[in-house]
């Protein structure tokens, strides 16, 4: 059975291992923006959802090597949009794959975070998207 949960302190080291695992991790991230997705009893995958005022902001959407290619970040996706009654965000290099979900790429927006404070500079600044998937629910 799938279960998505919000995090709490106690799972700081499995998200930290995960995020370093899966090349996610960067300084400024917070535990108690993350939700996870659990499958019998285990975390096997991970999101981060901030929010801000008038919108979220999606980052280090991630499954465990062992369980990727079964549809589990559609999954943890389509929990969250469930979860987020406003527009969601996002900054990513395979916009390919957000399309998929009602995400569209944007010229960068003022009033979002900087992309330096999620390291974009250090993945690959070139490739990275800006995109956004409205809120159905306003």
């Amino acid at each position: 059975m799938k279960l998505i949960r919000p995090a709490t302190r106690q799972d700081e080291p499995v998200i930290l291992r995960i995020l370093k695992e899966l090349d996610l991790y960067y300084q400024s991230q917070r535990i108690e923006d993350f939700f996870l997705l659990e499958e019998a009893g285990q975390v096997v995958g991970l999101a981060q959802l901030k929010e801000f005022p008038k919108y979220y902001f999606l980052s280090s959407l991630g499954i465990i090597p062992s369980h990727q290619h079964r549809g589990l970040a559609a999954f943890i996706l389509q929990e969250l949009f469930l979860i987020a009654k406003k527009d969601i965000y996002i900054y990513t290099v395979i916009p390919e794959f957000f399309e998929r979900f009602g995400f569209q790429s944007i010229p960068q927006t003022s009033g979002l975070p900087s992309k330096k404070s999620y390291e974009c500079a250090d993945c690959y600044p070139d490739k990275c998207v800006t995109m956004v998937r409205l809120c159905r629910d306003t």
